[in-house]
């Protein structure tokens, strides 16, 4: 293998023996042949190791570990510290990369100044029960576009399955991460904006399988608010406990403040709505509520009327403290975990 190898592709599983072997010959097919497979095993109970290190013995390229703790976010922490590629690219264990994927992304790094952060492309969903492609919704060239702000105001999160980050930023900036982080690629999109330049490719690259319950499938208002809080929850773990916050730029350090206090708001405000909804308030009521609550986080207002709104808000609250305590228990117990 060679010692630096142009993209590092790592893969984190936990009882992946189902799909592994072929999300790993998706990566050694690759038209791009410059690259490094890092494979971690979160301590399965199943195949995946014997499957790793049946990968191992036929290619060079392949390097595989125990994790040596526990959990997807540690599992990246320990892959990335042994990466030596120039760029990274993630994949999911029961994922799968298009055959021109990692050819496709050098060609924009090529064409591209050493301002360029990161490389995006589009997915498909593949349903993981039945193997039938599901419509997905890409996330075209928005981010490319965006400004600083409105990356972090939108909380723009990009899986990073469906990214090539610059090697040097992932090992010294994006990781190691947390443990407790919920998610090891929530911080991808809006970090690297502020590093420099995000390019975007609109080409499905990345083969994204998915179960019929998850989330992308059936959106609620609970998976929305449980998004925001983990979200504003893993951006705040990387500024109070990541020693790389220091070395973003004082604007993408701004922007991210903003962010914490804009996801305080709706977060707060969006749980106590959802339980109004439980709780069957009706749906012409629970649209005033939801004007009233998200309003100022809307639209740029003055102090005065955000501190007049602030207190419809708070008599809000207490009626909906009263509505919870008249409602039968199995009609509001739904918590957002």
């Amino acid at each position: 293998m060679e010692s630096t190898p142009l993209f590092s592709v790592l893969c984190v599983c936990w009882n992946e023996g189902a799909f592994l072997a072929e999300g790993i010959r998706s990566v050694l097919r690759q038209s791009e042949s410059s690259l490094e497979l890092i494979l971690v095993d979160d301590h399965s109970t199943d195949t995946t190791w014997e499957i790793m290190s049946a990968a191992a013995k036929e290619d060079p390229r392949v390097v595989i570990l125990r994790n040596p703790t526990k959990g997807k976010v540690a599992g990246f922490n320990a892959a990335v510290a042994l990466s030596k590629g120039q760029w990274i690219h993630l994949l999911g264990g029961d994922d799968m990369l298009a055959p021109t994927c990692l050819e496709a992304c050098r060609k924009v790094i090529d064409s591209s100044g050493p301002d360029l952060s990161g490389v995006y492309h589009d997915y498909t969903i593949l349903n993981k029960e039945t193997g039938e492609e599901v419509r997905a919704t890409p996330y075209g060239p928005w981010l490319e576009k965006a400004s600083l702000t409105q990356v972090w105001q939108k909380k723009c999160v990009i899986g990073g399955g469906f990214f090539a980050i610059r090697g040097n930023y992932a090992r010294t900036i994006l990781w190691p991460q947390p443990l407790d982080w919920k998610s090891e690629d929530h911080s991808i999109a809006a970090v690297l904006k502020g590093l420099g330049e995000i390019r975007y490719l609109s080409q499905s690259l990345y083969e994204y399988r998915m179960l019929p319950g998850h989330y992308a499938f059936n959106p609620t208002l609970e998976t929305h608010i449980r998004g925001v809080a983990e979200y504003s929850q893993g951006l705040r773990l990387f500024k109070e406990r990541s020693i790389s916050w220091a070395t973003l730029p004082t604007e993408a350090q701004a922007e991210a403040e903003k962010h914490f206090r804009h996801s305080d708001f709706i977060t707060d405000s969006s749980r106590s709505l959802y339980q109004a909804l439980q709780s069957r308030i009706g749906v012409k009521r629970f649209a005033m509520l939801l004007l009233i609550r998200w309003l100022p986080s809307i639209f740029p207002i003055s102090s005065f009327v955000h501190r007049y709104i602030s207190g419809i808000q708070m008599r809000i609250g207490l009626i909906l403290k009263n509505l919870r305590k008249s409602t039968p228990q199995q009609c509001i117990n739904h918590s957002v975990n």
